[in-house]
């Protein structure tokens, strides 16, 4: 029985099935197209009865319907109900492949939508999918194609394994018919999706898939290759190709063969795919494959020919005589630069990359060598394009070798490091006219100066040794061209070329034939010796004599002398400013005759010499000076001590320059402050201060904030307005005695006067003893060294310089504290004297004026402790000398005995322990 379905009720729906099973059994088919209509009535009233039956009707009879199915049995594609969408769907399937064989079936719009259900969220609507997708066509691949992307993503997260094998079985039969340019795509795509995938089975389907058109691939399962090579595999792969036959599509499509062609280069994207046509067996074909990948295979790599036909055959281009032809004419249309020989491919890139090591690791290539398997052209080639990126050189006479100028060049370079002159010309019959004079050409700009005669060339050795001569020339006041180019090896035509350069800025003038310069000093001195002859007729003599000497008239020679010096004077009164140094060359002068002489020109505005430069423009001079003047105005501000030569290394400019300013600045009364050492520190109001404030408790005007000098009475009068400033601000706070000059803090005024005086002193004298201990351990450990080098001896010398000029300067500041704290405490004793009662007086007879504060026995020990550090770091100085020389003797012989033990002495006696 066809159509059996117990347990029904309806008597309508009963007949209708009798019906349809009696037609069934008679085989009377033409009635089927009703049954279907009467059944799609009930879909509404019985969908899952009427739904069965008309899936039984669609397998056996889908010629029973008409295209309104679709719509008939939408809602139930649409619905929620498994049993209902199933069997919608056995309809649809069933419908669709009837429709499909039909010949002249166009409309895919059923076809897209069928498709489209492989989205649906159940897996058994997409088993049956997958059923009626295995029977479409293959004409209908086209249409399949364009929903490529649906097969894709059920890779991706399909789990019905009857799903996957329908997908892996579609994309199989899809593959051979995609364009390259989708291919590449879809590789990619299959790529990652294994890459992210942990599914074995759809690993499976995708490798074998991919392999497909990298058959490299198949190596993996015996090689047991890991998921991160396999990967690799793929990124790394050769070109995938494509084949089309295009009389086969003429064929079909009734079309001439050029029309085919036309029509699919055209659709073709050339920076993407690289094309072939050509005939194999009198067909006409079109080769697609990858520009990028076969560029990169044959790039950068010298690979046998062999290699290459192996590789395209594996990939299907199994005519060898079409990859030849495929290289070549990827070199005719410049897609790729290389060379063939019989045996091999040159990647352009490989081979101008290994002719560049050559020229690099030897100096040149063999030409004759190279010519056996590259032709000369391409050789030429190559050289010209290495000679772009820098690698300069020239070919030898026969043009059988190129070599390198760096090569050629290198014995040249090292003579020129110890001659003035070198001759070229034994090169001359090594190479062609041309290219000897290329030599000398990059001989000259790379090693050479621009001097030379004929083929011989001045070094910059020689240029330094001229330059040693000129100056030579200048301290005896003449130069002979002849006899210093004879001294110095050179030919006397360079000599003269140089000199006559040099000497148009130096002060003096040549003789008559050019060969003789005299420098004005020189010619100056001799008139002076002339005019200090008394007898007239030997003067005379003399003259002629030095006339005749210098090859001038005598009418002339003071001209001459002057000459130089006029243009000279004249070219500073034209210009604003010049840098002294170079002047004081050319003129001949040191900077006290170069100061007179621009005395002499009388410049309106006067001069300001500053940053190694003389300046005119009073514009100039005024902006400087205030530039300057306001500089140090504010480093007044945030300094506590200026020192002269900081400020000289600072605004490179002359000492007596800021020494005027700061005066101008003091008498303005711009700034306020006291010189601390003549003309080379300036202690500023602000450092001044700070030392009354870092003394608060203890201050002795007279000594103990100017250590530095010894102050006048104005000096005094200036620290006494500053202390009362600050006690007037209550930065300090105690008592100031004008009549001593003495500020006491209210800590200690309650202490007695001798006590005050010592701990005053203490604190005085503290800092100078850590740093003669300081001192001391510095040179300790500078001598104790067992290299003393050059700089080591600059740095002791200059320590203990320093060290001995601050020990006579302390020296008298401390005696100058003994002698002020003296005064006061014998001052204080006699005023208590004076208030004492005469039976006080009896009873103190035995009490004595403080006659020596310096015999105080604390006073008296830290002065000792000081004598004793100055006279060690004394003889510290004395032997520092002999110990550098005895270490120098007993590092070139380590056994002597008598130097080590003579060695050890003097560390022994300077406390020094190694």
């Amino acid at each position: 029985m066809f159509i059996e379905i117990p347990n029904l009720t309806d008597k309508k729906l009963i007949k209708l099935i009798n019906n349809i099973n009696e037609d069934y059994e008679r085989e009377k088919w033409n009635k089927f197209e009703t049954h279907s209509n009467a059944v799609i009535k009930w879909l509404k009233k019985e969908s899952n009865t009427a739904l069965y039956i008309l899936s039984l009707i669609a397998e056996e009879m889908p010629e029973s319907f008409s295209h309104s199915i679709f719509a008939d049995i939408d809602p139930y594609i649409k619905g929620d109900k498994t049993k209902e969408k199933i069997n919608a769907v056995i309809i649809y399937g069933s419908c669709l492949l009837n429709f499909l064989s039909q010949e002249d079936y166009s409309d895919m719009t059923h076809l897209n939508g069928f498709l489209e259900l492989l989205y649906d969220s159940k897996s058994e609507t997409r088993q049956n999918i997958c059923f009626f997708l295995e029977q479409f066509p293959d004409s209908f691949d086209t249409q399949l194609l364009l929903k490529l992307n649906i097969f894709i993503k059920i890779l991706e997260d399909e789990s019905n394994s009857e799903v996957l094998k329908t997908t892996q079985n579609i994309l199989s039969r899809l593959q051979p018919k995609m364009s390259l340019i989708i291919l590449i795509k879809y590789i990619q795509q299959l790529r990652d999706i294994y890459e992210n995938n942990k599914s074995a089975e759809i690993s499976d389907i995708i490798l074998n898939l991919i392999e497909k058109e990298i058959p490299l691939l198949k190596k993996r399962e015996n090689s047991n290759w890991s998921k991160n090579q396999i990967l690799r595999e793929i990124d790394n792969r050769p070109t995938l190709i494509r084949f089309t036959d295009l009389n086969i599509i003429s064929e079909q499509e009734n079309l001439s063969l050029e029309e085919v062609e036309n029509y699919l280069l055209s659709q073709i994207d050339e920076d993407t795919i690289y094309t072939l046509v050509f005939i194999d067996k009198n067909h006409k074909k079109l080769l697609e494959l990858e520009k990028e990948k076969i560029i990169s295979f044959l790039s950068q790599r010298k690979i046998k020919l062999d290699e290459i036909v192996r590789i395209f055959n594996d990939l299907g281009i199994k005519n060898n005589a079409v990859v030849m032809i495929l290289i070549k004419s990827m070199l005719e249309k410049h897609i790729i630069r290389g060379y063939f020989t019989k045996k091999y491919y040159y990647d352009w890139s490989y081979l101008k990359k290994e002719f560049l090591q050559r020229l690099q690791q030897y100096g040149s290539i063999d030409i004759l060598n190279y010519s056996k398997s590259i032709d000369k052209d391409t050789i030429h080639k190559l050289i010209n394009e290495i000679e772009t990126q820098g690698i300069l050189g020239i070919y030898n006479l026969e043009k059988s070798k190129y070599h390198t100028f760096s090569a050629i060049t290198q014995e040249i370079e090292k003579e020129s490091y110890r001659s003035n002159i070198i001759d070229l010309s034994p090169y001359k019959s090594g190479f062609t006219q041309e290219n000897f004079y290329k030599l000398e050409e990059y001989c000259r700009t790379k090693i050479f100066t621009k001097y030379h005669y004929k083929h011989s060339w001045l070094t910059h050795l020689g240029t330094t040794n001229i330059q040693q001569e000129l100056r030579i020339c200048e301290q005896i006041g003449e130069c002979n061209v002849e006899q210093r180019a004879e001294k110095l090896g050179i030919h006397p035509s360079i000599l003269h070329k140089i000199t006559k350069k040099i000497f148009e800025h130096k002060n003096g003038f040549w003789n008559k034939e050019e060969k003789n310069f005299y420098f004005s000093k020189y010619v100056k001195k001799r008139i002076s010796s002339i005019q200090n002859e008394l007898d007239a007729v030997k003067r005379e003599k003399l003259i002629d004599s030095l006339a005749d000497e210098l090859q001038v008239d005598k009418d002339e020679i003071s001209q001459k002398v002057d000459e130089k010096l006029n243009k000279i004077g004249k070219m500073l009164s034209e210009k604003d400013e010049f840098l002294i140094n170079p002047l004081l060359r050319d003129l001949q002068m040191d900077q006290k005759e170069f100061l007179k002489f621009v005395d002499s020109l009388e410049k309106p505005d006067g001069y300001l010499i500053i940053h190694d430069k003389i300046i005119f423009s009073k514009k100039r001079i005024d902006e400087e000076q205030n530039k300057l003047s306001q500089s140090i105005k504010e480093n007044v501000l945030n300094l506590n001590v200026m020192k002269i030569n900081e400020l000289v290394s600072k605004y490179k400019c002359s000492s007596h320059i800021l020494i005027n300013i700061l005066e101008n600045l003091l008498k303005n009364g711009e700034i306020s402050g006291l010189w601390i050492k003549e003309n080379e520190k300036f202690l500023t109001e602000r450092g001044i201060q700070e030392r009354m404030i870092e003394a608060k408790s203890y201050i002795d005007l007279n000594s103990s904030v100017i250590e530095e000098i010894t102050l006048s009475e104005e000096g005094i009068m200036y620290l006494e307005k500053i202390l009362l400033d600050l006690m007037e601000q209550k930065r300090l706070t105690g008592v100031y005695d004008q009549e001593s000059h003495v500020f006491q803090s209210d800590s200690i005024l309650g202490d007695a006067d001798l006590d005050n005086e010592r701990e005053h002193f203490k604190k005085e004298i503290s800092p100078f003893l850590e740093d003669l201990e300081r001192t001391y351990i510095m040179l300790r450990d500078i001598l104790l060294q067992n290299d003393i080098l050059p700089n080591d001896i600059d740095s002791y010398e200059e320590i203990l310089e320093e060290t001995i000029r601050k020990i006579l300067q302390d020296q008298s500041v401390l005696k100058r504290i003994i002698n002020n704290a003296n005064n006061r405490i014998n001052k204080s004793a006699r005023k208590s004297v004076k208030t004492k009662t005469r039976r006080d007086k009896k009873e103190d007879k035995d009490e004595k004026i403080f006659k020596n504060f310096a015999n105080d026995e604390i006073i008296a020990s830290l002065m000792n402790d000081f004598n004793n550090w100055k006279t060690l770091l004394y003889a510290i100085e004395q032997k520092a000398g002999e110990i550098v020389f005895l270490k120098k003797k007993l590092k070139s012989d380590p056994e002597d005995s008598k130097n080590k033990e003579k060695l050890n002495q003097i560390l022994e006696y300077l406390g020094f322990s190694d």
